[in-house]
């Protein structure tokens, strides 16, 4: 599963800090793009690896929270 931060950028989560030449420059924070990662990933532990789907479902693919999130775009399922 794969998604795209609208605003966010790479190189926040490099451990240089150092900027990615195809990167722009980030919109949102560090904090901000934390935060959204880990939500939707921990949906995604919680659902293939925990077998938690009813709780984690509104997350994942074709989900009602993920669906209305506009600070994500190109969702990618594999």
């Amino acid at each position: 599963d794969a998604f795209e931060l609208v605003g966010g950028n790479h190189a926040q989560y490099t451990d240089s800090g150092d900027a990615l030449p195809f990167d722009g420059t980030p919109t949102i924070s560090v904090a901000t793009q934390h935060a959204i990662v880990r939500r939707y990933v921990t949906a995604f532990f919680g659902t293939h690896v925990g077998g938690r789907t009813a709780i984690f479902a509104p997350f994942l693919q074709d989900g009602e929270a993920i669906a209305a999130d506009g600070r994500i775009r190109h969702h990618i399922w594999k």
